[in-house]
């Protein structure tokens, strides 16, 4: 498979499978300084990217998480914390 950019959700299945295919191929761990280890390393990012585009995580309301699971407010911040952590996480790639 030519790594490139991902446009198409052929290309980012495409790509899901093959690091499925790396990752199941042996029952070694795969080294980061290898040929395989360094193509997983580029598809995943590749596939982060597309899905980042492609399938965003919206923040969080707090006043409707509260309402529909019934959360104090302790646990909605929780949440909402972590919600935002990782859309920031993400982002900064």
């Amino acid at each position: 498979m030519k790594n490139k950019v991902l446009k198409t959700i052929k290309e980012y299945s495409d790509a899901c499978e093959r690091i499925y295919c790396l990752i199941h191929s042996t029952d070694n761990l795969i080294n980061p300084n290898t040929p395989e280890g360094e193509e997983i390393e580029l598809l995943s990012l590749l596939v982060e990217k597309y899905e980042h585009e492609h399938f965003p995580i919206e923040s969080p309301d707090p006043k409707s998480y509260k309402i529909q699971n019934g959360a104090d407010e302790s646990e909605t911040v929780r949440y909402c914390t972590f919600v935002w952590w990782q859309n920031e996480d993400i982002g900064s790639t």
